[in-house]
């Protein structure tokens, strides 16, 4: 323990080691896309970025682990977020992890922030355990569910009244966008809502990196009571070796739910997706949602391939 030395990130200094640490630290994981300067610059820069609770760890004065005791700043509640520790393959299992998890916590104590989640794979007990000896109680599960683009399912109930548009991304149909999410999200769990200077940045900030983003809204008459949100992202499509894409947003405001329109959305984005050459569709859920999604992403085909337990510590 004594060749462990704990240090603050530096901004502007340490960008290069954070991103060399984590993708050393997560390259094991066959989903994990490999980060660059400009994912570090895009945190560093986002409108809800929290510039303190950041922290490395030295073994014998090289950096070799990261964690990020995060505060979002656009909370009215104080929530934190233990993301990590991340340790470099070969230094784990020498107390690292644990050094790193004590200066995140206490990190969260000076801060007056009493009540703070981290997550851990349902594949990785030994992350799982490390939470629990810290104290960390898991309280909420999510899923990542997967599908093929071939066989797309029709007469499932989806609603064929309502009429579904691309509207873009322009700065309008962005405006549209975050306050059609913040309603329709607004009563799910963990609910805060986005601003529209983040959902702005986001876009922006992505797009610039090839990401491809698709507004699909659905409309009665012409007031929209849907949305969904598509993502294709060239990089990780490059990395994982097969044309893969996100359902990365599904929301119907609550007067318009069980009928059909979820579905008839993401039916109509997975036609879409086809189209543009995938073969396989994402997206994450959580198990208890109030919507009940789970059960009909299922009922469209979609299955389990990975899940992630949310725990939480209360001081």
């Amino acid at each position: 323990m004594s060749n462990i030395k704990i240090r603050p990130f530096v901004e502007g200094q340490d960008e290069s080691i954070y991103i060399d640490i984590m993708n050393r630290a997560m390259k094991e994981l066959p989903d994990f896309t490999p980060m660059t300067l400009a994912d570090a610059e895009m945190e560093k820069n986002a409108p809800n970025s929290d510039k303190r609770g950041r922290f490395f760890a030295e073994w014998n004065e090289n950096p070799v682990g990261f964690i990020y005791a995060y505060l979002d700043t656009q909370r009215q509640d104080k929530l934190g977020y233990m993301d990590g520790p991340y340790i470099v393959p070969e230094l784990r299992r020498k107390h690292i992890g644990t050094t790193l998890a004590e200066t995140a916590i206490q990190n969260f104590k000076d801060r007056g922030i009493n009540k703070f989640e981290s997550t851990a794979r349902n594949t990785n007990v030994p992350a799982q355990k490390f939470l629990e000896k810290f104290g960390f109680r898991m309280y909420r599960v999510f899923s990542r569910m997967k599908r093929s683009l071939s066989d797309l399912p029709e007469n499932v109930g989806e609603n064929k009244d309502i009429k579904i548009v691309d509207i873009g991304t322009g700065d309008e149909a962005l405006k549209i966008e975050n306050a059609l999410i913040n309603e329709a999200m607004k009563d799910h769990f963990n609910f805060r809502p986005t601003t529209l200077e983040e959902t702005k940045y986001y876009t922006r900030e992505q797009e610039k990196q090839g990401v491809k983003y698709n507004d699909f809204l659905a409309f009665i008459n012409i007031v929209p009571v849907g949305i969904m949100i598509t993502v294709i992202d060239p990089r990780e499509i490059e990395h994982q070796k097969k044309n893969i894409a996100w359902l990365a947003v599904l929301g119907v405001l609550k007067p318009h739910r069980s009928k059909g329109i979820g579905k008839a959305l993401m039916i109509h984005a997975m036609k879409f997706l086809e189209e543009q050459g995938m073969d396989e569709v994402m997206l994450g859920v959580d198990d208890t949602n109030i919507t009940n999604a789970m059960k009909i992403y299922e009922s469209l085909g979609f299955e389990v391939t990975l899940k992630y337990f949310r725990y939480i510590k209360e001081l």
